[in-house]
């Protein structure tokens, strides 16, 4: 089974990614994946999001339809080290050179350099390039996803395994929770 991602993004991202208006996702760390990887978008939950997100002529009841779902799916062509891979100035210090770096970069993530900061002051967030972007029509539930087994490389020898005719049966690996950022799963050919 080929090894995807989950990654747990807010309502407010979400639309904006969506809509095609967001192109680069901040994170503290990385998978160690090759890319280009899959990347599935879970919606966390937020009731207090109540706008409709219109997309590709569907429109979708966003806090009724989407939070607490897994949205939509993109590829992660590369990663952006923000800054050029060096550390960041202190926005706190000297706001102007912190908001004068790297500008672009700031535009397709759809913040400001004191957002950024504040989630990640150490100055060394990585930019997820988000590609072929794909909306479900219907969302999906997180129960629906699989951790990856940790005895994939020894799968037909694992009594789940051959107890389920040929596939995995350790039903303790679907999802129950969502990631704090981002996990590991099972990537899907049926949705």
């Amino acid at each position: 089974m080929k090894k995807a991602v989950l990654i747990s993004i807010r309502p407010q991202w979400c639309a904006k990614i969506a809509s095609g208006e967001k192109t680069l996702e901040f994170r503290k760390s990385r998978p160690e994946l090759k890319k280009p990887f899959k990347c599935y978008i879970y919606c966390t939950k937020a009731d207090y999001y109540t706008w409709d997100l219109r997309v590709s002529n569907v429109t979708i009841p966003f806090a009724e339809k989407c939070c607490g779902k897994v949205i939509g799916e993109f590829i992660c062509s590369d990663f952006v080290l923000f800054n050029g891979g060096k550390k960041w100035p202190d926005f706190r210090e000297n706001r102007a050179q912190a908001e004068a770096a790297t500008p672009e970069v700031l535009k397709k993530a759809c913040l400001t350099a004191r957002e950024l900061w504040a989630y990640e002051p150490k100055g060394n967030p990585i930019g997820w390039c988000i590609s072929d972007l794909v909306i479900y029509d219907t969302p999906h539930e997180l129960n629906s996803f699989r951790r990856v087994c940790p005895e994939e490389l020894d799968c037909e020898s694992c009594a789940m395994h051959s107890e389920n005719t040929g596939r995995c049966g350790n039903e303790a690996l679907y999802l129950r929770r969502a990631p704090q950022s981002w996990c590991y799963v099972e990537e899907r050919h049926d949705l």
